[in-house]
């Protein structure tokens, strides 16, 4: 019989050992395939993580478990979770930086998640960094920086009804970088260097420049004119 030590620092080697030791790196990888054939893919991602550093370690099964990675975090964004699905996906981006479709569903992820933080919780900063990297991710899709484009004119909007007309003039041309042609955002923008012309001061001659070079209507022109009379344009002047 073995001295006591002996069994103790036995005992301590075997709690020590990764669990690959105690079962056959290829068992693993069947049990995992198992998981996966049966939907259960953050199960079987979390198996296939255990093999890192074995000798069974590859290009193959590091396409798989960036496969598994994309499967969990496609599933959760299937059952409307974005932010429980973008771990996963950011972990398939990770292994696999060039696979188109784990980018196009981060980028889904992080779109959802920015549009829902600036609607439900007004929260512009956060919400523009996430559509700023779902574009980042997904840059010829249309419809992100048209989003982006309605955020920066949702904000520029409530600057301007808290009074704070520069700062709504710098948001609004943001957006008009975005969708130069969109004649709405133009027309929002006229209106807001004129509101900056009528206050007075320094640019106010530039401002109605630029208000008529983007709007050049007879509404724009007619309140150009007052401006430049030094008049107060008839009626309220429309800053958004």
């Amino acid at each position: 019989m073995p001295p006591r030590h002996s069994l103790a620092v036995f005992a301590a080697l075997l709690l020590a050992m990764p669990c690959w030791a105690a079962v056959p790196p290829q068992e693993t990888v069947n049990q995992a395939t198992r998981l996966a054939n049966e939907g259960k893919y953050a199960q079987a991602a979390r198996l296939y993580e255990t093999l890192k550093g074995t000798p069974l370690w590859d290009a193959r099964l590091r396409k798989n478990l960036a496969t598994l990675y994309l499967n969990e975090g496609a599933r959760l964004l299937s059952a409307d979770q974005p932010a429980e699905a973008q771990p996963w996906l950011e972990k398939a981006v990770a292994l696999q930086p060039d696979d188109r479709q784990a980018k196009l569903a981060l980028s889904s992820a992080l779109f959802r998640q920015g549009l829902a933080l600036v609607k439900d919780q007004g929260e512009y900063e956060r919400g523009l960094a996430l559509l700023e990297r779902s574009k980042a991710l997904n840059p010829t899709e249309p419809n992100i920086p048209s989003s982006i484009a309605s955020v920066y004119m949702r904000w520029a909007n409530d600057k301007n009804q808290a009074q704070d007309y520069d700062g709504a003039l710098e948001l609004a041309h943001k957006a008009l970088a975005l969708r130069p042609d969109d004649a709405q955002i133009r027309q929002s923008v006229a209106n807001l260097e004129l509101s900056k012309a009528y206050q007075g001061g320094a640019g106010s001659k530039e401002a109605v420049a630029r208000a008529l070079e983007l709007d050049p209507s007879e509404e724009t022109q007619r309140q150009a004119r007052q401006i430049q009379d030094g008049r107060s344009p008839v009626g309220a002047l429309k800053r958004m």
